[in-house]
């Protein structure tokens, strides 16, 4: 279980420093495999972890969390500029 729940940390710290968009669909089938068996774990252990480390990594999750939204964010910024530039410039 805990093994799960690291290689789950370890995928989205992999997909927050990655801009390989193979990469990151790569990384984003091993999150949808690693989720479903740490939910079907998680079901069935009901939590026999320890507390202090299980919330320690449950923090390390919403840190990455955070960075992947905040980078998605960014990501939509600098899209929607350069869309705008894009349509004012009218090419021809």
């Amino acid at each position: 279980m805990e093994n799960k729940l690291d290689s789950f940390l370890n995928l989205l710290k992999k997909a927050s420093e990655s801009r390989d968009i193979d990469e990151l669909s790569s990384i984003e089938d091993e999150l949808q495999k690693v989720s479903i068996t740490l939910k079907n774990e998680l079901d069935k252990e009901k939590l026999e972890l320890n507390n202090e480390d299980f919330l320690a990594k449950l923090k390390s999750l919403e840190d990455a969390i955070k960075i992947l939204d905040k980078n998605n964010n960014l990501n939509k910024e600098t899209f929607t500029e350069f869309k705008n530039f894009i349509d004012n410039r009218k090419f021809k």
